[in-house]
C-alpha cells in the first residue's frame, strides 16, 4: 500500500497543533516527518510549497510549488495507476470525497496514527518478548 499524507492536515488535526504552538510550525513538519518515516510504510507526505524548500532534502515528502497540496493530491490521485494499493490519509471533505469519488480508499487522520501506534507497539511487544526469552534461557531461568 502507497499512504498519500495530507500533511498539513494532519498537523493541524492532532496533537501535533501543540508542537507548532510551543516550538514552531518548521519543528512541527520536521517532528511529523520523523514520526511517519519511522512508522516504515510506503508513503509520501504531501505540504503546501509556498515556503521554499528542496524536495530533494526530505526523500518521499513533495513540497507543492505553484500549487496547492490538495491539487497535487488531486492530480496524484487521477494519475495514479494501482487505485486499489493507494489509501489517502486526510480528513479534509473535500479530498475525501475526490478520492471516493476515483475509488481510492481513504483514511482519517486519526485511524492513520492509531493503526501506525497500535502496529508500532505490536512491533515493540514482540521484541521485547523475544529478548526476555532470550535472557532467561541464557541465565538459565526456562
Amino acid at each position: 500500500m502507497l499512504y498519500l499524507v495530507d500533511g498539513y492536515n494532519v498537523l493541524y488535526s492532532t496533537s501535533f497543533k501543540n508542537w507548532i504552538d510551543k516550538f514552531g510550525l518548521q519543528s512541527a513538519r520536521s517532528h511529523l516527518i520523523n514520526f511517519i518515516r519511522s512508522l516504515e510504510r510506503n508513503v509520501i507526505i504531501v505540504f503546501d510549497g509556498k515556503e521554499n524548500y528542496p524536495n530533494s532534502e526530505f526523500p518521499n515528502v513533495v513540497f507543492t510549488k505553484g500549487e496547492s497540496a490538495d491539487k497535487y493530491i488531486k492530480n496524484f490521485i487521477k494519475s495514479y495507476k494501482d487505485k486499489d494499493k493507494l489509501v489517502v490519509v486526510s480528513n479534509d471533505k473535500s479530498i475525501i470525497s475526490f478520492a471516493r469519488t476515483h475509488k481510492v480508499k481513504t483514511l482519517s487522520v486519526e485511524k492513520f496514527l492509531n493503526k501506525s501506534r497500535n502496529a508500532k507497539e505490536e512491533v515493540n511487544k514482540v521484541n521485547l518478548d523475544e529478548i526476555t526469552a532470550i535472557v532467561k534461557k541464557e541465565w538459565g531461568l526456562f
